[in-house]
């Protein structure tokens, strides 16, 4: 897929499918897109999208959902409870509370990504939050500056008919303007040091490939829906498969092909959620 746009997820109060993707520095004002969907993946010229796509949706009981593909190539949803799996399903099928350890081995190098991904996203929020006041602080010094400045020129317009205390006053305002440019110089710094360390997990952060995980996600229902009879090919292939319908190059999927794949895929939630693949148009 196509890695240059990557939307923000925000605010799913508690819910996590798969795709947390934090500070990647790209605006949502930049897409014209509904204030009410979010979605991790890219958004291509004309706006074809491919990716997860969701509408925002209530609190799900503090449940955080992961969908991806294992190394055996089997579809794996789980259900996350501050770190303690809930729900696990392979291939669509329930496994029984009791037996869901004995894939341990399957999940975990992916939940160990997903886990580090979350840990990253609030170290990141937290830099976020420190750097505020020193941009309030930096604002404030730039309009001290400012102020002081006007105040220079003014006495440099009076300086023919200099008043008795022109020279102490320029002396304070000089002796003012160096300590706010040394406070502005630390603050610079502080900020500095605070991108770096937001350059550094983001960089981490890209390196677990959570992107990959989903394109190999979306790979899989293409190869599914070619399976199932639905293409012939993928040759300009367009799909939109939610908890809602299955829609493959415009014409709505039998109940048959979606509940199946429903079933593999989706999570399902309130409101409208799942994949979406070279999709144009409303979701």
């Amino acid at each position: 897929m196509n890695k240059k746009i990557f939307w923000i997820i925000t605010g799913l109060s508690g819910i996590g499918i798969l795709f947390f993707v934090g500070q990647q520095n790209i605006g949502l004002a930049q897409l014209s897109v509904p204030k009410d969907i979010y979605m991790f993946g890219t958004i291509e010229k004309g706006e074809v999208m491919s990716g997860y796509f969701g509408k925002h949706q209530p609190d799900s009981k503090n449940k955080t959902w992961c969908v991806f593909i294992g190394s055996n190539g089997k579809v794996y949803k789980l259900a996350l409870i501050d770190k303690n799996i809930h729900e696990l399903y392979i291939d669509g099928q329930k496994i029984a509370d009791s037996q869901i350890w004995k894939h341990t081995a399957e999940y975990k190098s992916f939940l160990e990504k997903f886990w580090r991904n979350e840990e990253i996203e609030n170290e990141s929020r937290e830099l976020e939050r420190q750097i505020k006041p020193f941009e309030r602080k930096i604002e404030a010094i730039s309009k001290e500056i400012e102020k002081l400045d006007r105040a220079e020129e003014k006495l440099d317009r009076d300086s023919e008919n200099k008043p008795a205390n022109f020279d102490e006053s320029r002396a304070n305002a000089t002796a003012r303007q160096q300590k706010l440019a040394k406070m502005q110089k630390e603050s610079d710094e502080q900020i500095e040091n605070f991108s770096k360390q937001q350059e550094t997990l983001s960089s981490e952060q890209e390196s677990l490939n959570l992107l990959t995980e989903l394109d190999k996600v979306l790979l899989r229902i293409r190869e599914d829906l070619k399976s199932l009879g639905v293409i012939r090919n993928s040759n300009n292939l367009s799909f939109k498969l939610s908890n809602v319908e299955l829609i493959v190059n415009g014409k709505k999927i039998s109940p048959e092909v979606f509940e199946l794949l429903k079933a593999r895929y989706i999570v399902e939630l309130s409101g409208e959620s799942g994949f979406v693949f070279h999709w144009k148009g409303d979701i």
